[in-house]
Order: C-alpha cells, then structure tokens, then sequence
C-alpha cells in the first residue's frame, strides 16, 4: 500500500505545476480537482509509516526478544524532524528561483515537481523493503 501511496504522489503532486496550461475547467477547478487526488495520498504518508514501523518493532522483537518500541519512536522522529527542515529549505530556495526578492511563477511551479521526484525517489528505493505482511504475519523478503 505504501507503493501505492508513493507512486500516485509522484503522479499526481507534479500536476499542480501544469495548473493553468491547459482549457479544461479553470485554474481553480483544476488545482481543486488535482489537489483532491493528492489529498489521497498524502493521508497515507501521514497513516502509513507507523504501520510500516510497527511492523519493524514487532521484527525486531522476534529476532531479539526485546521490546525498544520508544529508541525506535525516539529514532523516527529525529528523522522525520530532519527531513521536515530539509523539505522547508528547499520550498524556500525553489520559491525564489529565477527571482530576487519575491516568489516567482516557476519557482512555486518547482515545488510540487521536486516533491514528485522525491516521491519516485522513495518509490524506488522502498521496493527493496524486505518486510512483507503474509498471512498476518511479518516475513523477511530476501
């Protein structure tokens, strides 16, 4: 599912940079209608990974016998603040891209493209994920 999430980001979050080019309904209709889609799958970014670290923890405790259900929490959240911050710097440059001291048209147009990229990025490197759901139990995919 998180493939599925993934993937229809990388689709869909590059279309706002498209908004406008085309006669189909207006500008606002258009982003509406796109951001509807990617409404979609931004709630499975936001449900999704701790269902996949979940899985990770309970993993774990097979192959150790211990429960560390907060290092991995604690972990998780350095890393989400992290890449939080990263994402913000570079909204930020791209903003003013081709610009000096104001927004630009391309640079916000730069933004969803970039997210979209980073989304097929993850895409890529998240089909080497190894922990597999089969019959109500976590397998290790070799």
């Amino acid at each position: 599912m998180f493939l599925v999430v993934l993937g229809g980001a990388a689709i869909f979050m590059p279309l706002l940079a498209f908004v406008g080019y085309f006669n189909i309904f207006t500008p606002m209709i258009q982003t509406q209608i796109i951001m509807g889609f990617v409404g979609v799958f931004m709630s499975g970014f936001i449900m999704l990974p701790f269902a996949l670290l979940a899985d990770v923890i309970d993993y774990d405790e097979v192959l150790t016998g211990k429960r560390r259900e907060g290092i991995y929490f604690g972990v998780q959240a350095i890393f989400q603040k992290v890449s939080i911050g990263i994402s913000i710097s570079i909204a930020g440059v791209l903003m003013y891209f081709g610009a000096a001291n104001t927004p630009s048209l391309t640079g916000l147009k730069l933004i969803p493209v970039a997210a979209g990229i980073t989304s097929l990025i993850a895409f890529f490197m998240f089909l080497k994920y190894q922990l597999r759901e089969k019959d109500g139990k976590i397998v290790y995919k070799k």
